[in-house]
């Protein structure tokens, strides 16, 4: 059962007083106990989980465990999150207990952490960390009136040399290949965004410089009825595959400026280059409801193309053409007698 208790017998962990405890697992695995002796008085404390996040910039940790009354055996689980700057060295512990009353509160810790050379990870390495001070307000809540304990603890963590959370047995050798796979990934994206940016900054090559597509339809001139279909057909580049355009469409407004008549529109390629062309454009669409963006008033357009994809071509040269008012409707049954 996943959420089961067990207890184990320790051999070698003992409480503050001499005495030996029995040690206890949570949240399914048992939980893993230090070889040292608890912090707490009358407490043995062990870890369920472990987790960690990696950036050259900072490391992050995360545990999860419970500790263990020796006499009254009241369970007290505990979070606590852990963080280390690799630059500077500046170590932060936060632990969160979470137990019934008065095991309830947060303690914080802060440090500097190096090893002889080079600073060094405490939760890696078991760094050698110094300058320790408590967080400002903290301890708090109910724990910040167990005088033993936040001595006792006080006390373990300066001689110990680090934060409590990094003397647990866990595997290290997992962290470490993880902050090698997190780092790895982080230089990978790195190289990637900046061989983009080059790419970007790099003038197109001369044949995309001088490759865009040819608008076949409408042709220079062409005129057309208002909202009726203006069929647009293009054809890729020379030597080029093209899977989908973009098309933008502009009019002339009434002083004489080109102004665009809607957001451009993507077209697939096995449409653009049918033999019909793109047929949305004009009188409103393909669908049953009307767009009033592909709908044509009478005056001059003009409309230009650019393959999108797989790679992008420069934009074609401008194909004008002019929308015009559709002719009166004719009448038809005209009585005799009314032209006298």
């Amino acid at each position: 059962m996943k959420w089961r208790i067990c207890f184990l017998v320790l051999v070698g962990v003992w409480l503050t007083d001499g005495r030996p405890v029995r040690a206890v697992c949570l949240y399914g695995d048992c939980a893993k106990f230090g070889a040292e002796p608890s912090p707490i008085p009358n407490f043995n404390c062990g870890y369920s989980a472990v987790s960690a996040v990696f950036t050259a910039n900072l490391s992050n940790y995360s545990f999860s465990g419970a500790c263990i009354h020796s006499v009254s055996q009241i369970v007290v689980p505990w979070n606590a999150t852990g963080a280390y700057v690799p630059s500077n060295g500046y170590t932060t512990e936060n632990i969160n207990i979470t137990g019934v009353s008065p095991y309830r509160g947060r303690l914080g810790f802060t440090m500097t952490c190096s090893g002889l050379r080079e600073n060094e990870d405490p939760w890696l390495t078991k760094g050698i960390c110094s300058n320790f001070h408590p967080l400002q307000g903290t301890p708090a809540g109910e724990v910040a009136g167990q005088a033993d304990m936040l001595g006792a603890i006080n006390q373990t963590i300066k001689s110990r040399g680090g934060p409590l959370t990094s003397s647990f047995p866990y595997d290290r050798n997992a962290l470490l290949n993880k902050r090698d796979g997190d780092l790895a990934k982080l230089q990978a994206d790195q190289r990637r965004a900046e061989q983009i940016r080059q790419e970007q900054l790099q003038p197109k090559s001369y044949m995309a410089q001088f490759s865009f597509p040819s608008v076949v339809a409408p042709s220079k001139g062409q005129r057309f009825f208002a909202q009726s279909v203006v069929p647009i057909k293009l054809a890729p580049p020379q030597g080029w595959i093209a899977n989908s355009y973009v098309i933008t469409i502009q009019r002339k407004d009434n002083r004489g400026n080109w102004v665009f008549n809607s957001n451009p529109i993507p077209v697939s390629a096995a449409e653009a280059q049918s033999a019909t062309g793109y047929t949305g454009f004009g009188a409103g669409g393909n669908g049953a409801a009307k767009s009033p963006a592909l709908l044509t008033v009478p005056g001059y357009w003009r409309l230009n193309a650019q393959v999108s994809a797989p790679r992008q071509s420069n934009w074609s040269d401008w194909a004008e053409f002019t929308v015009t008012a559709p002719p009166p409707l004719a009448v038809k049954g005209v009585q005799k007698g009314f032209l006298k």
